[in-house]
């Protein structure tokens, strides 16, 4: 999972708050994490990715806003 998120072991463990000894056992098969955990890791990842995307977009309609604002105000200038 953690591979699949483009993430270091580091980065990893500190964002999800889980030990690293705990990662590793998990990467060489000693244990599984508990399924509710895979659960969660990745509602947590599907939100942040639907967060940035959302960002995206507000940031996009701010850029539009103020390219309308700017327009707006040329033609008021002009007349």
């Amino acid at each position: 999972m953690r591979e699949l998120y483009g993430m270091k072991r580091s980065e990893f463990c500190e964002h999800f708050g889980i030990p690293l000894r705990s990662l590793q056992h998990w990467e060489i098969g000693d244990r599984k994490p508990a399924p509710f955990l895979i659960f969660l890791i990745r509602k947590v990842y599907d939100l942040e990715q639907e967060n940035k995307y959302l960002q995206e977009c507000i940031d996009t309609l701010d850029r539009q806003n103020d390219e309308l604002k700017a327009l707006i105000k040329s033609q008021a200038d002009t007349q």
